[in-house]
């Protein structure tokens, strides 16, 4: 019975406000067909696209609450576009019939715009995977709490510390649900770097009910997850001059190179992962 409760109260403890969604994707006779699966919330600064499996079945994980756009395309048979929401933790099944592509003519009315969210009460600044890949370069160990420190409400101190507010020290980092209870400053804490992040959520009020340590400010973190089936890899290159002339000139998406420069190659390689 206690190691009932206590497992009880650790999923409680590590809950978020991201949802998942369920969906089948099925043909005209009502078999499931391979196809491509894109899902858009521009409120939520989140674009994807993924891959049903041979049997048409698909599960998106991670998808901050809000009203999504969905569109599942499939050669051979007509394009399909709804508006769907995420409302919680509770996995939404989804079905779609495909029907034959016809030639005709006729008026197209797009579905429930996702830029603003009408059923939200606060404000939550979040950070999408396009707005991490042309973010401007960080010195190392500084690229998650740059972007933090972009957001209204958030200043500098020493060591690189996040004032939420001007609150001392009271930024509560949640990294795919799991809370980080220490300090999480360069100078203090293992850095942990904008290329291994999809996606950000900022509060600064509106606090949900499971944050319930600092309070100044919380930064929830979703990490990387490659949807991608099979084998692959990934490449990043670092340069940066040493001279200390001039400001910082490089970014994520430009490399300067200079006279005299310092090159990481860190490679990774993943698989076969299975969406």
């Amino acid at each position: 019975m206690i190691l009932v409760v206590l497992l009880a109260a650790a999923k409680i403890y590590a809950q978020s406000n991201v949802g998942e969604l369920r969906l089948k994707v099925t043909d005209p006779a009502g078999l499931g067909v391979k196809s491509s699966v894109e899902l858009v919330s521009e409120v939520n600064q989140f674009r994807s696209t993924y891959s049903t499996d041979a049997g048409g079945n698909l599960e998106a994980k991670l998808l901050p609450f809000g009203i999504y756009q969905i569109h599942v395309a499939r050669p051979g048979l007509a394009p399909f576009a709804d508006s769907l929401e995420i409302r919680s933790a509770i996995p939404v099944v989804y079905h779609v019939k495909l029907v034959l592509a016809l030639t005709t003519t006729a008026v197209v009315v797009s579905s429930q715009p996702t830029l603003i969210d009408p059923y939200r009460v606060g404000e939550i600044n979040r950070i999408g995977s396009q707005t991490l890949q042309e973010r401007e370069s960080s010195i190392p160990g500084r690229s998650v709490v740059d972007l933090v420190n972009s957001q209204p409400g958030w200043l500098y101190e020493g060591n690189a510390v996040l004032h939420p507010r001007g609150s001392e020290y009271q930024t509560q980092f949640v990294v795919d649900g799991v809370p980080l209870t220490d300090n999480r400053s360069p100078s203090f804490g293992s850095a942990i770097e904008a290329n291994d992040v999809q996606s950000l959520s900022i509060f600064t009020a509106n606090f949900p009910a499971q944050y319930d340590r600092k309070m100044g400010g919380v930064v929830e973190i979703s990490t990387l997850k490659d949807s991608r089936p099979g084998w692959h890899g990934k490449v990043m290159v670092v340069a940066c001059p040493f001279s200390s002339r001039g400001p910082w000139k490089a970014r994520s998406h430009h490399t300067v190179l200079r006279s005299s420069l310092v090159l990481i190659w860190p490679a990774a390689v993943y698989g076969p992962s299975f969406p």
